[in-house]
């Protein structure tokens, strides 16, 4: 799990907490959240997610869970009737 992921829920929680898609990568946006994470949520404010940033986001992250909808189903390739076969 990147740092990322628990950040797709905590917009619900707090509005301030711009929503993120996650990419892998600890860019400019991340940045963003995680410092305004902080500053709602778990001072002081150094845009480094250490364990206590963390642990926070962690548990906010659980307080949500229950209320976000489940993924939605999706077809993966090569579709239906595909078979992978030795050979």
């Amino acid at each position: 799990m990147t740092c990322e992921n628990p950040y797709t829920g905590v917009p619900v929680r707090s509005p301030v907490i711009p929503r993120l898609i996650p990419d892998g990568i600890f860019g400019e946006h991340t940045l963003e959240a995680v410092m305004l994470f902080q500053r709602e949520f778990h001072p002081p404010v150094t845009g480094q997610v250490d364990h206590g940033t963390w642990d926070a986001v962690s548990a906010l992250f659980q307080s949500v869970r229950p209320g976000l909808s489940p993924p939605l189903p999706c077809r993966l390739w090569p579709g239906n009737g595909f078979a992978v076969a030795p050979g």
